[in-house]
Formats: structure tokens, sequence, C-alpha cells
């Protein structure tokens, strides 16, 4: 097996462990040398050492998971979508409330960001409910 191999087939725990191991041969015997002999980036071992704090858990992969969203819409204009929804939606439709917020209360997102936004918060409009399928004799 391969060393790129060796790589993805152990777990987590396995990796941190690996890199322990990395960081007390490097401790001993230098970063260059670490990298050389377990063939890892020196860049790496660096990263390794300055976040090492004596337990292998230190050194266990992060979550890559965005903390947050730059264009995520806010609790006001998730407010001002709710307020336009209850004052508009039934009588003029998605565009009627569209046109609301951007006339009235200075939205400047575009239309569908605004029916993205209204759908992830669970607005949609009450439908008829449906009839009995025809029974054929």
């Amino acid at each position: 097996m391969n060393r790129i191999a060796q790589k993805e087939a152990k777990s987590q725990g396995q990796r941190a462990r690996q890199r322990e191991a990395v960081v007390k041969l490097a401790q001993r015997k230098g970063n260059t040398f670490a990298s050389r002999v377990y063939g890892e980036a020196l860049s790496n071992v660096k990263r390794w050492r300055k976040r090492y704090d004596g337990t292998w858990q230190s050194l266990r992969d992060g979550s890559r998971r965005p903390k947050s969203h730059p264009k995520q819409h806010t609790l006001e204009e998730e407010a001002l979508i709710r307020k336009a929804f209850k004052d508009k939606y039934f009588r003029w439709g998605w565009s009627g409330v569209y046109d609301e917020l951007v006339d009235n209360y200075g939205y400047t997102r575009g239309y569908w960001g605004m029916r993205k936004a209204a759908a992830r918060m669970k607005l949609t409009g009450e439908q008829a409910p449906k009839k009995p399928p025809r029974k054929h004799d």
C-alpha cells in the first residue's frame, strides 16, 4: 500500500496519533528531519508543533463547516419578509410581496433571494385541500 492510500485508510484518531509521533520526533531531531522521515510537508509539521499541547486530541482535524455566511438574511430582513407576506401574498402573490418589500421597506436583495428565504422560513400560501380522486365504475 502506497503512502497516499495509507493516509486515506486511517481514522481520525489514528491520524492524530501519527501526527503526535511526527511532532515528538520533530521536537527531538528537528522539523525537516521529521518531515523527511514521515513524508509529511514541512509546513504541516510546523503547524502541528504550534498546535500541539501535549495530548494527541489537540492534533485532530477540526470542522470544515463555515461558521456563518456573509450574505445571509438578517433577522430584521426575515421579519420584514414575514410582514410583507402577511400583508400582500394572498392578494398579489410573491411579486406583490417583493414589490412591498422594495417600495416600502428598502429591501435591496433580489427576488429569488427573497423567495429562498421565505421557503426556508416555511412561508407558503395556504393551498386548497385536494379533492378525493373520482371513483370510476
